[in-house]
């Protein structure tokens, strides 16, 4: 991956040119500037990839290669407005705007204002609107289309258990009518082979068209100094995102649960069309999938409260004690997979239709001491310890019925680090993640009475993106500052 950037900006306090609001303690700040940048990818794989002749391969991986450029006008406006007034400490505004035009898709605009006011010193609130977007990557852009393992579901298949009359993987006779191939041929119902293993064939790639994701941030909130209490700090900021457009695929699973349950996505399933035996298979063989590429899926909304707070505490002849946490609660999280579908609430849930972990609280709190003494062969002694907190999860409903995945239970790290300075050049540095080698939690497959773990988003039995999935991890480092 190559990314060429050139930037040019104009950077100023306009106070020393007069330019100011008359209440103001400070004069207007400004920012103007133009950035071109090119981004390109290249990927190569060899004839073993490319034909899908490895274990475990889940199917071929093709060779891709793409670029773009982009050129992005921006300008950045801080205005102070009213300082040392009965009721203003300080006050003031900031916007914010840039336009960047691309060679593959269309332009967009991004733009900000925000606001700042403090009564008095001690306090100061603040509030904020931000439309964000994101653009399709180069890979993305230039994936191929290509069919591997992709879902972890297929609800017509399996035999038919003659208590209930209906298959194993879960759907009725009459909701696999809604499958183009099953309704043309309904004595495939009870005779679709199943995956022992859970996994399902998915055509992967770019599709045409793909267009920047668009995000509407607003958020308020507060900064408490309190100059009673010294070397303390206490931020708390309530936030509401929403996420249009978003670029993914719906998903291999989703898919096939919209068409059971409502009639709609039913052409994205290319059940295998050859006699014998992978007739009606997703998984026999290259034949049979469900197209699922990338594309503007649907829209993601999420509310939360973020914490933040940090307190120095000196200790005579001891040196000092510096405590800070940052946490985040999270209050609501809905995921539209399908623009105008079924909508799924994701907070404290995982698996096929939230994908990832979402923990409705998280934190990390770590605590620091600096000792107090040093000469001219050492000194800027510091030891801390962390502590990573993620909250319990349970699986969401496609994922459902589960028996042992159904709760994934609350995972505790703790972490140390030290860094000394010798010869005031020389700082080296030891710490150790994961102190207790805790082990992730284990997430079964389809295979195993869940369908839990996502095949696009899990790993090796777990979300190696949200726990640590490698155990105790130890490093050191130096550094020579010459």
């Amino acid at each position: 991956m190559e990314q060429q950037i050139a930037t040019f900006a104009l950077i100023g306090d306009l106070d020393a040119y007069g330019i100011r609001v008359p209440t103001a303690r400070d004069g207007v700040g400004m920012v103007l500037g133009y950035e071109a940048r090119r981004e390109s990818a290249e990927f190569e794989t060899d004839v073993a990839f490319q034909t899908g002749d490895l274990a475990g391969q889940g199917g071929a991986t093709l060779p891709s290669a793409g670029a773009f450029n982009v050129r992005d006008y921006f300008g950045e406006l801080i205005v102070p407005l009213f300082a040392n007034l009965p009721g203003i400490y300080d006050s003031k505004l900031e916007f914010g705007y840039r336009y960047s035009d691309y060679s593959r898709f269309k332009s967009t605009d991004t733009y900000k204002i925000a606001g700042d006011y403090s009564p008095v010193q001690d306090i100061r609130f603040r509030a904020g609107y931000n439309r964000a977007v994101r653009t399709p990557n180069v890979v993305e852009l230039a994936a191929p289309l290509n069919v591997a393992l992709d879902g972890n579901t297929d609800p017509c298949a399996g035999e038919i258990d003659p208590t209930t009359g209906i298959v194993s993987g879960g759907a009725t006779a009459a909701q696999c009518a809604n499958d183009p191939l099953i309704a043309a041929n309904p004595s495939l119902y009870g005779n679709i082979a199943e995956n022992p293993a859970g996994q399902y064939n998915g055509q992967r790639g770019a599709s045409d068209g793909l267009r920047a994701e668009k995000a509407d941030t607003y958020s308020f909130g507060f900064v408490l100094q309190p100059t009673a209490i010294k070397n303390l700090s206490l931020s708390i900021d309530y936030y509401r995102i929403k996420v249009d457009g978003l670029i993914g695929g719906y998903g291999a699973d989703t898919i096939l649960d919209t068409c059971y349950t409502t009639g709609n996505l039913c052409d994205l399933i290319v059940r295998d069309p050859t006699a014998g035996l992978t007739f009606g298979s997703l998984w026999l063989g290259p034949n049979g999938y469900v197209v699922n590429t990338t594309q503007n899926t649907g829209s993601q909304k999420v509310r939360g409260v973020d914490f933040a707070s940090n307190y120095k505490l000196k200790i005579p002849n001891a040196g000092s004690l510096n405590f800070d946490l940052v946490a985040t609660r999270n209050l609501k999280q809905i995921n539209e997979p399908i623009p105008g579908g079924d909508t799924y609430e994701c907070q404290g849930k995982y698996g096929l239709q939230c994908g990832t972990p979402v923990p409705k609280w998280r934190h990390k709190f770590r605590t620091t001491w600096t000792a107090p003494y040093g000469n001219d062969y050492y000194s800027g002694l510091t030891v801390s310890g962390q502590w990573r907190y993620i909250g319990k999860v349970e699986a969401d409903e496609l994922s459902q019925p589960v028996s042992r995945d159904a709760k994934l239970g609350a995972q505790t790290y703790i972490d140390l680090y030290s860094s000394v300075t010798v010869f005031k050049s020389y700082t080296f540095r030891l710490g150790i993640n994961n102190l207790l080698d805790n082990n992730p939690p284990i997430v079964g497959g389809a295979n195993d009475l869940a369908g839990a773990l996502p095949s696009v988003f899990g790993n090796g039995n777990t979300f190696p993106q949200v726990y640590d999935s490698l155990g105790r991890y130890i490093f050191f480092g130096v550094t020579m500052d010459l």
